[in-house]
């Protein structure tokens, strides 16, 4: 396996101003993923959602870890666990538009887009500020990814 280093799950990039850039350094905001998958692939999933949240005032993201398997890879001496694949789930309520970006944390250049509620299945986590009816959509793909 590729070398895993410590990245923001909120990108640093995307803070408003010095002191909320600095709070994006929290350790409850990093996990240990795949150096080439955040340098490369996860870097234009992120321009591509920050470019939808631009253009809409009402974006809300969130960003968070999946672990999946019955074997799960830990690092260092404290075992921090490893997460099997990384997402950001997309809610933009003006153009009643709800998806799911889903990588592997390996080194890959293939992203699904996944419904709200596959996301909700495979994560444990429900998004519950989200309309149901809206939670099975999943658009085509990102625009430069």
């Amino acid at each position: 396996m590729k070398p895993l280093r410590v990245f923001h799950m909120s990108p640093a990039g995307n803070r408003w101003n010095q002191q909320a850039m600095a709070q994006s350094f929290s350790l409850a905001n990093v996990v240990p993923q795949n150096r080439e998958n955040n340098q490369r692939l996860w870097s234009r999933i992120e321009t591509a959602v920050r470019k939808i949240a631009m253009s809409y005032d009402d974006t809300y993201v969130v960003t968070g870890p999946i672990f999946s398997g019955q074997q799960l890879q830990t690092i260092g001496p404290t075992r921090v666990f490893v997460p099997t694949q990384l997402f950001k789930a997309v809610y933009v309520p003006s153009r009643q538009l709800a998806f799911a970006v889903v990588v592997e944390n390996v080194s890959t250049s293939r992203y699904e887009i996944r419904t709200i509620h596959e996301l909700e299945a495979a994560s444990g986590i429900r998004f519950p500020g989200i309309p149901e009816n809206l939670k099975d959509q999943r658009p085509g793909g990102l625009k430069g990814v």
